[in-house]
């Protein structure tokens, strides 16, 4: 059991770079396309992620609970910047809080979604939604609004780890990866022929 409902998910790698988009006009790209998409009548739902699931990609980094900010306190967690719909997309279940919404977007207080383990690591016996971490080099502060259920994340055969969600539209990179659950098989081309008219 890896968590989620990996059947029935179709994946798009984006390179939004490649289309001549920068930080300042990529966001707004990226925002408009996944509105279109997740809007057309051949898909259930569809979010953006920096990683997908089983692919034995990963990227890491370093958090801090806000009450021991010291640098031997320091977390090392695997993470995933992602948009509101990723946990519907995926059919990963959150346990408490809330998942992302429109308002997690840049310029917004940071906000983070953290798993079973790292909450038992963390917070042992207590509710993660409410407490903050501080992350990144600037060590800014994040407020955690959801629980997730315990996955996989790089591949099938390893153990419980800690791990970190971050919304997509407050740590925009150019590279992303599509996740589209269809309502029918021809909802990949569909997908495909809006991507190129928009550019």
């Amino acid at each position: 059991d890896p968590g989620f409902t990996r059947d029935g998910v179709d994946v798009i790698g984006l390179n939004l770079q490649l289309g001549g988009y920068d930080a300042k006009s990529g966001p707004a790209f990226a925002e408009e396309l996944l509105a279109r998409v997740a809007a057309l009548p051949s898909v259930a739902s569809a979010a953006f992620a920096r990683v997908v699931p089983l692919t034995g990609e990963a990227e890491g980094g370093r958090v801090w609970r806000a009450d021991t900010p010291d640098d031997d306190r320091a977390i090392a967690v695997n993470r995933n910047f992602v948009s509101p719909d990723y946990f519907r997309t995926i059919g990963l279940p959150l346990i408490a809080g809330r998942a992302f919404n429109a308002r997690d977007r840049a310029g917004a207080p940071l906000v983070a979604i953290v798993n079973e383990t790292f909450a038992r690591r963390v917070w042992p016996g207590q509710n993660p939604v409410g407490q903050r971490l501080l992350a990144y080099a600037s060590r800014r502060t994040l407020e955690v609004v959801g629980l997730a259920r315990d996955a996989k994340y790089r591949t099938i055969g390893e153990g419980p780890q800690p791990f970190v969600y971050v919304p997509a539209a407050q740590a925009y990179d150019n590279i992303m990866w599509l996740l589209i659950r269809p309502r029918d098989p021809g909802a990949i081309a569909v997908v495909r022929s809006l991507v190129t008219s928009m550019n």
